[in-house]
């Protein structure tokens, strides 16, 4: 999530649509990547985390500028005894900013983009 839409990290970054259905909000268009290793969800992670919005703050040299998350669900096939399945959510929050602690190392804390990421991220962060 950046500054208010939501863009598919491992889909070249592309807005995608929500939804709310009968079973909650759906992503329209997410991509899913079936990964049969660790090696290969660490690949997925690595490409996804190198479409994100990030910008040197004075805290933080490569501050985060919006929300991720990295879903991943595990399957094992048992045979005849079937299959079993595990499900993992990681969310990667971007932190309470502070105009007058955090700013961009490029200008003042009145940098227009900066100021309205960070209105997106504390909005979004009070809301959860």
């Amino acid at each position: 999530v950046y500054n208010e839409r939501c863009r598919d990290l491992l889909g070249e970054g592309r807005n995608l649509k929500l939804r709310e259905g009968k079973r909650g909000v759906a992503v329209d268009g997410l991509t899913f990547d079936l990964t049969p290793s660790a090696d290969d969800v660490m690949n997925a992670l690595w490409r996804g985390n190198a479409h994100r919005t990030v910008a040197a703050m004075k805290m933080n040299a490569r501050s985060s500028r919006g929300h991720a998350i990295l879903y991943v669900c595990v399957e094992e096939l048992n045979g005849d005894a079937g299959k079993r399945m595990g499900k993992l959510t990681l969310v990667d929050l971007a932190g309470m900013e502070s105009s007058k602690k955090s700013f961009p190392v490029e200008g003042a804390s009145g940098h227009p983009q900066r100021r309205e990421e960070a209105k997106h991220i504390n909005t979004y962060l009070c809301a959860l």
